[in-house]
Formats: C-alpha cells, structure tokens, sequence
C-alpha cells in the first residue's frame, strides 16, 4: 500500500500544498516521527502561558532588541535637553529624568516597531528569494515523486539523498511560515540558517535528479567557480570536469578551462581515463576468453591462470554515475559553504558593530551623567557648569556632523549596491557618535595644550569648554574626522566579503568599479 505524507507550506493566500513523499518500511517510522513532533508541538503550544499573546510577545522583544543599540545615545541627547531647559533641579534629577523619559520612549516606540520584525519585513529582499527557492524546491521534489513513484527503483545512496532534501525542506518549510520567532530574523542569523537549509536540500537532489539538470547544475558551478577567490578553485574545476564527463562524454569539452596548466592536467586527465578504460576491455576480453576455454574444456596457460575467472567472487563497487554524483554534490556543497561564509561574515560584522555603538552610547552618557552631578555639587558654580556643558555639546554636535559628512562622502564613492543586512546603515550610525565623542576630546586637549602654554591662565572646565573660541571648534571638527578611519577599515574588511560573494557569482563583471555591485 502506498503511503504518503502531506506538508503544508503554510502559505496565507493559498490552498494547501501536497509534497507527496515516497515511504517504505523505513519511512514509516518517520512519518509516526512527524507525526508524534506535531502532536507534541500542539500540546506544549496548548500548556504554554497566554499561547495567544506569544507571537506578540516574542515580535515584541525582537524590537526591543533591534533598538537597544541606540537607547543611550538618545538617553544622553534627551538628558542634555533637559538640563537646557534651566529647570533649575539637581543634576540627579535631570539624569533620572532622563532615563525614566528615555525607557519610556523606547518601550512605546518598540510597540509599532514589533511589526517590522517578521522575517518578511526585517529583509524583504532576502525573504522573496527564500520563497522563490522554497517553490522550486517543491516543484522539483514533486517531480521526482511523480517520476519515481516505486520507492524500490532507487539505489540506496539515493534513498538517503532524498530523505535529507525532504527533511530540508520540512525544516524550511515550517521556519518560513509556522515558526514565531523573531529575533533571529531582526539579528540575521535566522537567514544564514534558512540558506543553508535551502543549500543542503539542492545538494542532495543531485543524487536523485536527472543527468541533465545534474550537468545544468555543473555548468553553473563551473562558471561561479572560475576566477573565484576560492584557493582550490582550479582543483575543483579539474574535478568537475571529470565527473560531468562521467556522466555526460559530450560534455566533456564544455567544461575546459583556459588555463595552460590547466588544459595539460585535463589531457592527463584523459589519457589516464583511456589507460582506465583500456583495462576493464582487456580485463573483460581476459574473462570472455576463459569462459570460452571452459565450455570447450580446453585449459588455460599459466601467464592466463592468474586472471579472475568469472566464477569467482567479485566485489561490487560504486557505480561511475554515483561516483560522479558524490563529486559534483561535494564541490556543489564546497560552494555553498564558501558563499555562506561570506554571507554570515556580513551580518555577524554587523552585529558587532551595533554592540559597539551601544557600548559607545553608553560610554557617552556615563560621562554626560558624571559632568553633571558633579556641575551641581556646587551652587555657585551652576552658571558656569551650564556653560561648560553647553560648549560640550556643541563640540559633539560640531564632530559628529564633520564625522557624518566624511562617511556620506566615502559612501557616496563607493559603488556598492549589495544587500548587506544594515552594514552600511550601522556604520551611517556608529561614525556621528565616535565622531562626535572625538570632537568633546579633541576640543579637550587642544584647550589644556593652549592653557598650558599661556602662564596667566587657570584650568578649569569653563576656561577648557567655552564657545568663546573658534579655535576649539575647528580642533572638534578636525578630530571629528579621525575616527572615519576606523570606519573605513570596517568598511575595507566587509568590502572583502563582498569582493569574495562577488568573484563566486555565475556572472561576470568587466568593470572593475562595478565589481560590487550585486553579491547574491
């Protein structure tokens, strides 16, 4: 009796999809396996408190998490507003003022934002080409359900391949529409493990689909793999060729390269295929000369007594298509792993970077909280504390414009329109804070360096903070400069992953400045 296994795909504006999925006697069991998953599934989600509202609370956290790395920037700027407003309070006030203001602002705008983290909204881009890929994957495992409805025509090996693609696209499938987790979309990872799900099931269809989709295949792994940055990029074509020509002869002069070295390890190549081929015809004459021998009961020499005769046992071995299939499945998977690398490097960079802004933000407004406490320890010394924080502020404000123009500028010099999962806003981000913090410090030592060397003068914070000189404002925007210097070795260590996604694509670029300019 034929079983089958129904998986819906969970789409909103769409009847249920029917992967039909062959079982045999092994698939049984994994069929109660899903089965008893879901039940489970449906009983832990029924025990679960406010089932209900868990999706809300979990989209909820997720934008409570994605805006965390700005929460004390805006503290200090909402703190500083406050003590402008003269409200003629202690400064521990105005700084728990400012957080209350700042933890309230941040909990009622995370309401709103709490829709924006579906992995349709975090990155649409990303999402439609997963949905894309999903739908072929289904199309094609419908395809070689309905070509090879009897589990039993399928070698072993092949059995094992489908099984993984299906248990891939289960996988996908349920990440992609059931599952209600957020924060792995809003962080990015949850796209790094949604292609490699993707991945896996289309390496292993390679085992089971026809010679010509496994031969297309080859050929584009053949053109993302030339001039790549991969280092055994040339052993890999070597090997890819070899096998396409196992399964396809025709083939064969397709998938030459235009290397010298190259082409002369392909004739080797060859010549050591025909040496292969030579021996198993003279092999099998040796055998069809035996078998003779004995039917007409005539006896062999010694030099042909050694040979195997065809009554002895021999081995079974790997097929020359299975073996050619693992080949192209492995650099297939060598490829995919290479591109994943990359990819992940990007979003993990990212997230770094916005761990940076926050521990920036929040070294920004322990400063902001201590020069305040210690402006209104003393009473008569509150106008001039005033002063000395408003002069600071403009030397932020001053060193954070001059840090944003320089990054615009390099930005705008930069021909990169690749989905880089917020990179580049995280750096737009990150450079008016470091800048504007270089700018207070900048301000800062070039006021004590020119105080010291005038013997009448005094140092004190109103004499080092003061708008009363330009000078200190053209020191705040020339430190305010410097830390687009860091920022741009950010820029040059993610522009390698791109460089690398890019030298691994199907498509070639002949303009060295557009070389950037797609990477998926």
């Amino acid at each position: 009796m034929e079983h089958q296994v129904t998986v819906d795909t969970g789409e909103i504006n769409t009847s249920h999809v029917n992967v039909q999925i062959p079982l045999h006697q092994a698939d049984l069991e994994e069929s109660s396996v899903i089965s008893t998953f879901s039940v489970s599934n449906q009983s832990k989600t029924q025990k679960e408190p406010f089932p209900r509202d868990w999706p809300r609370m979990r989209a909820y956290g997720a934008a409570l998490v994605g805006g965390f790395a700005v929460v004390p920037s805006v503290a200090a700027a909402i703190t500083v507003a406050i003590f402008l407003a003269e409200l003629n309070v202690p400064g521990a006030y105005i700084v728990i003022w400012g957080m209350l203001v700042t933890l309230a602002a941040w909990l009622l705008i995370s309401i709103p934002m709490s829709f924006l983290t579906s992995r349709d909204r975090v990155n649409a881009r990303s999402y439609g080409l997963l949905i894309s890929r999903l739908s072929q994957l289904e199309t094609r495992l419908n395809v070689i359900q309905n070509r090879n409805p009897d589990p039993d025509k399928l070698e072993e090996y092949q059995e094992v391949a489908l099984e993984e693609a299906y248990n891939n696209f289960q996988e996908l499938d349920t990440m992609l529409y059931e599952s209600t987790s957020r924060l792995p979309w809003v962080l990015g990872l949850g796209y790094v493990v949604a292609w490699f799900r993707i991945h896996r099931a289309e390496e292993a269809l390679i085992d089971v689909e026809p010679v010509e989709m496994v031969v297309r295949g080859a050929f584009h792994d053949k053109m993302a793999i030339t001039d790549s940055q991969m280092s055994n990029s040339s052993d890999l074509l070597n090997q890819l060729r070899t096998a396409v020509k196992a399964l396809d002869p025709a083939m064969g002069d397709v998938f030459r390269t235009g290397d010298t070295s190259s082409q002369e390890t392909e004739q080797l190549q060859d010549l050591l295929d025909n040496v292969r081929q030579l021996e198993k015809d003279m092999q099998q004459l040796g055998q069809g000369v035996q078998l003779i021998a004995k039917n007409s009961g005539g006896k062999l020499d010694d030099n042909q007594a050694h040979k195997k005769g065809p009554d002895q046992p021999s081995t079974k071995g790997p097929s020359p298509e299975s073996e050619a299939r693992l080949t192209i499945r492995e650099i297939r998977q060598t490829l995919n792993e290479f591109r994943d690398h990359q990819w992940e490097g990007l979003i993990r960079a990212r997230n770094r970077l916005m761990s940076g802004i926050f521990v920036t933000g929040l070294v920004t407004f322990l400063l902001l909280c201590i020069a305040l406490l210690s402006a209104s320890s003393g009473s008569s010394d509150s106008q001039s504390g005033h002063a000395a924080l408003l002069a600071a502020a403009a030397f932020y404000v001053v060193g954070a414009i001059a840090g944003l123009f320089g990054t615009i500028y390099r930005e705008s010099t930069m021909s990169i329109g690749v989905d880089d999962y917020g990179l580049s806003l995280a750096r737009l981000i990150g450079t008016p804070m470091l800048s504007g913090l270089a700018g207070v410090g900048g301000a800062f030592l070039y006021s004590v360096l020119i105080l010291q060397t005038t013997p009448s003068a005094s140092l004190t914070i109103s004499s080092i903070f003061t708008l009363s000189r330009l000078d200190y404002l053209i020191a705040a925007v020339i430190f305010g400069f410097a830390p687009n210097l860091i920022i741009k070795g950010l820029a040059q260590q993610s522009n390698k992953f791109i460089s690398a996604l890019q030298s691994s694509k199907a498509s070639v670029i002949t303009d060295p400045s557009d070389k950037q300019n797609s990477a998926n």
